[in-house]
């Protein structure tokens, strides 16, 4: 429709989803997909990606724990480039560098722990999904992490994050971040509910941490209430109304600053911790005289 084109705006996803109405403002209607492209997002994003990818070369290249850590690591590596000039985001990278092996291995770990090895292969281990929920006139589209004939998994990863304290040795302190007890969070859960939906199969959560072999956790609709089809469908209709006020706001306006009269900033949440110091700066421009 018209006025999701005047937006530039071809499609949604769980990624979106789970923004603040806030941050989505900013990123899909103030800036454009050429920034999004070129944002530099934080370490632990990365490390996420390359625990992901050596999982995948764990599935698809023969089972070897070590090359999938090697792959990992490697993977890893080649973006410390991104990091050089911040100190603090430097100090993070080197950490979740010394994580990665103990993650990989806890990610293989816990997918063992599952039914995921006795079902076949999808074509792909990771493949685009696509969904339109009643009502919302673009797509839904997401990636998979994992993905066989009966299951798809959804791999969350847990870094240590800076307390902010310098330790006796002149060293910064870290701590743990934590993994879910007894379900995922609201976050992931909508994003389990959206893969189950898409893909038409049994959704598998995952956490995994490096901190030592006992962090990580499974959950499935054997063990979490949140993971069954009743609970599931209600986090898609969550899906659907977030959706649905983003698109009542559209057809109001595309203009940011029209936008802005009915979105309350929250500049306190995380999602909005990538931007600089100017960037955010620019943003809270939006709301200022409102």
């Amino acid at each position: 429709p018209e006025y999701y084109s005047n937006a530039n705006i071809s499609h949604s996803s769980p990624s979106q989803v789970n923004m603040p109405n806030d941050v989505w403002l900013h990123n899909y209607i103030y800036k454009d997909a050429e920034w999004r492209n070129n944002i530099i997002v934080s370490p632990v994003a990365k490390a996420g990606n390359a625990v992901e990818d050596g999982l995948n070369f764990y599935i698809r290249k023969g089972q070897d724990q070590a090359a999938a850590i090697k792959h990992a690591e490697k993977y890893f590596k080649e973006l410390s480039f991104l990091y050089s000039d911040n100190s603090n985001w430097k100090i993070i990278f080197d950490k979740c560098l010394e994580d990665i092996p103990q993650c990989v291995t806890n990610a293989v770990t816990a997918l063992k722990e599952t039914s995921f090895f006795k079902d076949e292969l999808d074509s792909s281990t990771q493949d685009y999904c696509y969904h339109t929920l009643p009502g919302i006139e673009i797509t839904t589209e997401g990636r998979t992490d994992l993905l066989t004939k009966k299951y798809v998994v959804e791999l969350k990863t847990k870094w240590r994050a800076l307390t902010g304290k310098t330790l006796k040795d002149g060293s910064l302190g870290f701590k743990r971040n934590a993994i879910p007890k007894s379900a995922p969070t609201n976050e992931h859960l909508r994003q389990c509910a959206f893969y189950a939906k898409a893909t038409n199969r049994e959704v598998i959560c995952i956490y995994a941490a490096g901190f030592d072999d006992e962090s990580y956790k499974v959950f499935t609709k054997n063990n979490c209430k949140k993971l069954t089809p009743l609970y599931l469908n209600l986090f898609v209709e969550q899906i659907r109304v977030i959706q649905q006020v983003r698109q009542n706001l559209l057809q109001i306006s595309n203009n940011p600053r029209v936008l802005a009269k009915y979105i309350p900033p929250d500049f306190s949440h995380f999602r909005w911790n990538n931007l600089t110091e100017d960037e955010l700066e620019e943003a809270s421009e939006l709301w200022k005289d409102k």
